[in-house]
């Protein structure tokens, strides 16, 4: 098992981290979005993949900062370009933040 996070809640990356989770891996998915975490977490489904239930096992969030701890073997991105700069702009801005 793997310790996953992936960067970004749209269609793209919430399908990977299901499809991560079912093979058994310990996936955080994040967003830099909060009310698209709270549907997320509350529904499990996402509004673009209709018929797709996400695991209860997937984790959500919307802080860099486990991402920055090393916790993940393995990072993903899948943000979108539409919120490219949007999410790019909260990373460093958490990360200045932080230093």
């Amino acid at each position: 098992m793997a310790v996953i996070g992936i960067l970004g809640a749209g269609t793209w990356g919430t399908a990977l981290a299901k499809l991560l989770v079912q093979n058994g891996h310990d996936v955080t998915l994040w967003s830099a979005i909060p009310a698209e975490l709270t549907a997320l977490q509350t529904t499990h489904r996402h509004p673009k993949l209709e018929g797709v239930v996400l695991p209860q096992a997937l984790r959500f969030s919307d802080s860099l900062e486990s991402e920055k701890r090393g916790d993940a073997e393995c990072r993903a991105g899948s943000v979108s370009f539409r919120l490219g700069e949007c999410a790019c702009a909260t990373a460093v801005i958490k990360t200045e933040k932080k230093a």
